[in-house]
């Protein structure tokens, strides 16, 4: 029966079929001889990646990777048990760092990642035959609390309970693993909001602690900010002081910019944007005063718009519908000024919320009836329709690439049973 299953669940899938046979009838045939190739053929470096691995394909080694860097973690497990050659390659640092690059520059892949009302989370790719999401298993499921999705860069993603946000976890959903992140110390009398960034230079994840004293504790001499940084490489916490008083509205981070969490606050009353420089460790304000006009309809969205901080600026009636045509902004750092970029073209249906400007450069918004669709900003048309039920069934959405890698700590995702309620609820969860 195993064996009629295994046949089975195979036959799904050619190409992982083909691969396999492929892989199997090569390594046999050349078992004994090996085939030495010159590295100046290969354009792709291969530091730590096995030469015996890869020496007797029959297939150029440049073209082997291309065609394994492109397929799905599930596969890559799968293909381990080929050989130990092959167990050896697709488990170093190097292809794990090819498939990760690969995954999450690929402009064809539009994976997002839904965090849900009722506290689910699914994957559902836009562009795709998908027709529904796929929910997932995630570190707070047998928990019935309150989370918030932080972010998500590189195939990780980080997870709290809100609103204390004591618990942390940094989960890879392609893996199914999670570490918990335990923070320096607790303050009950403290308002925390959490950031979720990474730092390309140092190669980095980083998670950021704000920590808002109580004024109580300021008066008596503590600093009114303690800003608290945690690298997942060196797996340490350091803090820094802060003694520029500031505000925060939200829990977590509102959006990111080339990898930087970015907070809608203020400083002296005064609006700004708040985001930290990763790399140098300091806060930096962006000022929304420009862009506020005190108008009880005018409504701005923020966002990363090819790396810089952009605005959607936008006008809403008295049903929350975006009724005006949506104007967008761009923050000049150097000259410290926002400036208009463009004007989005109407767009053919109602528009509700917004939620993404896409790395294709595409609008996601949610039209009053709930449902999520792909528009051209360039055109107005929407291109794809995608239904989750009634409106605000759908909190939030972030991009979302696969990855090999885990981080050292990590432990699996205990998978907890479905029972026939859980399904019922999971349902719900894209349809309410």
């Amino acid at each position: 029966m195993k064996a009629q299953k295994r046949s089975k669940s195979s036959s799904t899938n050619p190409f992982s079929l083909f691969l396999i046979f492929s892989l199997r009838l090569w390594h046999n045939m050349n078992r004994d001889k090996r085939v030495k190739r010159k590295s100046k053929k290969v354009k792709i470096q291969l530091h730590n990646i096995s030469p015996i691995a890869i020496s007797d394909c029959i297939f150029p080694i440049d073209v082997m990777l291309c065609i394994l860097t492109r397929l799905p973690v599930k596969s890559i497990i799968r293909f381990k048990s080929v050989c130990k050659p092959w167990f050896a390659l697709l488990s170093s640092p190097d292809f794990k760092k090819l498939h990760q690059v690969q995954f999450s520059n690929d402009p064809r892949n539009q994976t997002y990642l839904f965090q849900h009302s009722n506290n689910t989370l699914s994957l559902f790719q836009i562009g795709s035959n998908q027709k529904k999401p796929t929910f997932l298993n995630h570190p707070f499921s047998h928990n019935k609390i309150n989370i918030d999705v932080v972010g998500c860069f590189n195939g990780f993603v980080c997870l709290s309970e809100k609103p204390s946000n004591d618990v942390i976890h940094l989960w890879n959903p392609a893996l199914n693993m999670s570490k918990q992140i335990f923070p320096l110390e607790e303050c009950e009398e403290c308002v925390v909001s959490l950031g979720f960034g990474y730092d390309a230079e140092s190669d980095d994840l980083k998670v950021v602690k704000i920590v808002l004293i109580d004024n109580r504790k300021h008066l008596a001499g503590m600093s009114a900010i303690i800003v608290e940084v945690y690298s997942v490489n060196s797996d340490s916490w350091i803090s820094i002081d802060w003694d520029i008083p500031f505000s925060i509205l939200r829990t977590i981070n509102d959006f990111h910019v080339n990898g930087m969490p970015v907070w809608v606050g203020s400083v002296y009353y005064m609006p700004v944007l708040i985001h930290l420089d990763l790399k140098n460790m300091v806060l930096k304000f962006v000022p929304l005063s420009q862009l506020i006009s005190g108008e009880e309809m005018l409504r701005q969205i923020y966002f990363d718009y090819n790396g810089c901080i952009g605005a959607l600026m936008f006008h809403i009636d008295g049903e929350r519908v975006i009724k005006s045509v949506i104007e967008v902004w761009v923050y000049d750092a150097d000259d410290n000024y926002w400036i208009k970029d463009r004007t989005l073209a109407p767009i053919e249906a109602s528009l509700y919320h917004i939620y993404k400007w896409t790395k294709n450069k595409k609008v996601v918004g949610e039209s009053p009836d709930g449902k999520l669709f792909l528009c051209d900003p360039e055109t107005g048309c929407v291109e794809e329709s995608v239904y989750f039920g009634q409106k605000r069934n759908c909190l939030t959405m972030h991009e979302y690439s696969e990855n090999l890698a885990h981080i050292d700590g990590m432990k699996r995702v205990k998978v907890k049973k479905r029972t026939k309620k859980m399904i019922v609820d999971a349902d719900a969860g894209g349809r309410n």
